[in-house]
């Protein structure tokens, strides 16, 4: 009987952990979508998404926000591997996952993860401020949106 006691307090102790790191892996997910999306901080952002998927790993939104900043930092085999984690844990109910999988894999065999930033490079930068950019784009603005015409007096 004392053996069954001990039994059912060391499974309340880990349910008990269990929560607690669940709601830490979800707090540490919240820190990194501030990080990541407010802050622009990528690395600390990773590092949080991290862990909340060590502390948490059956929860998909992590693995989902982990993807991510793997694909900016151009790590595309990581992305997938998270991508199709988080299409794992949560179903992927909405299709996203598998969308951003396919999109992940046609980029890993196109190589763009050698060349993130190859056309922004080519382009020298301007000199000095271009004159009358304003007025260029207003008419540019113009002529795709021409303004309404009145309507017809009757």
């Amino acid at each position: 009987r004392a053996r069954r006691a001990r039994a059912g307090d060391a499974a309340k102790r880990r349910a008990v952990a269990v929560a607690r790191a669940r709601g830490a892996g979800c707090a540490l997910c919240g820190l990194g979508d501030v990080l990541l999306y407010v802050r622009k901080d990528d690395a600390r952002a990773e590092k949080h998404f991290g862990a909340a998927t060590r502390l948490d790993p059956i929860s998909p939104i992590p693995h989902f926000d982990l993807a991510v900043v793997l694909q900016k930092r151009n790590d595309l085999d990581g992305a997938i591997r998270e991508m199709l984690e988080y299409v794992r844990l949560s179903g992927d109910p909405d299709g996203r996952g598998k969308a951003a999988v396919a999109d992940l894999q046609a980029k890993k065999k196109a190589g763009l993860a050698a060349k993130p930033n190859a056309e922004a490079q080519a382009r020298p930068p301007p000199s000095r401020p271009r004159r009358g950019l304003a007025r260029e784009r207003r008419a540019n603005s113009q002529s795709l949106h021409p303004p309404p015409r009145p309507a017809p007096l009757a």
